[in-house]
């Protein structure tokens, strides 16, 4: 996995990528699902001296179901 990151104190970046496993469990209300891609976050450092994320976007790299044929 890359990860790349920059700061200009009070904000940093991150870049990087991942992957995302959920095995289901017998109540669970959805069914198991992998998914993988990249993401970005925005971090800022606080007043109180603490780096907090402010935004992110993780964008998939996993086609969508595709609907049943009919």
């Amino acid at each position: 996995m890359a990860l790349t990151s920059w700061s200009a104190a009070p904000l940093a970046a991150e870049r990087g990528a991942y992957t995302l496993e959920f095995v289901a469990g017998a109540n669970a209300p959805f069914p198991s699902f992998r998914d993988q891609g990249n993401y970005v976050v925005v971090w800022r450092k606080e007043a109180d001296g603490v780096w907090r994320g402010v935004w992110d976007a993780p964008v998939s790299t996993v086609p969508p179901n595709q609907p049943p044929a009919k």
